[in-house]
């Protein structure tokens, strides 16, 4: 029994939403370059204040990765995502590289939402971080018209148990 209690409490998720307007055009202007996501910064933060919720210290913490990232038109109706050609979400910290944690190079027509490839990260050093920052890096045309993107990222921890217990 107690195996089973320790294999539920292994992992907890917590959940950061984003969102970003990407300006319409009235020609094929191309988009690229980066698109500012508002919430993504505050992520190190959630990351402390789930560990501080469920009364986890921080050094009992083995592994932290994305679990999903979803990209989802918001505004304006109807409109899809494949005015992107290829999406790029990185992750960035001093004194750590910056790496690749979420993309996706191929939206199709009619999607409005999508779920980005998730490499296996472990974010647990640049979560850590205070200076912490996630940028995107976008291709494309811009839409016919201003639309808003929210972006939903889910987190996995990973506790050590044995080490949280004894």
């Amino acid at each position: 029994m107690l195996l089973n209690a320790c294999s539920s409490l292994d992992n907890i998720e917590f959940m950061q939403k984003a969102s970003a307007i990407v300006p319409g055009s009235t020609v094929l202007d191309n988009l690229t370059g980066s698109l500012g996501f508002d919430g993504f910064n505050s992520i190190g933060s959630s990351y402390q204040q789930t560990l501080s919720n469920e009364d986890i210290d921080p050094s009992k913490v083995d592994y932290v990765k994305i679990k999903s990232f979803s990209l989802e038109v918001t505004d304006p109706l109807g409109q899809d995502l494949s005015f992107f050609d290829s999406f790029e979400v990185h992750i960035q910290a001093d004194g750590l590289d910056k790496v690749l944690i979420a993309n996706l190079s191929s939206f199709p027509n009619g999607e409005t939402k999508v779920n980005l490839e998730i490499p296996d990260i472990n974010l647990k050093p640049y979560l850590s971080q205070d200076n912490m920052t996630i940028t995107t890096e976008v291709d494309g045309q811009k839409p016919a018209e201003d639309t808003t993107i929210e972006a939903s990222t889910v987190f996995d921890i990973d506790i050590n148990v044995k080490n949280a217990i004894f």
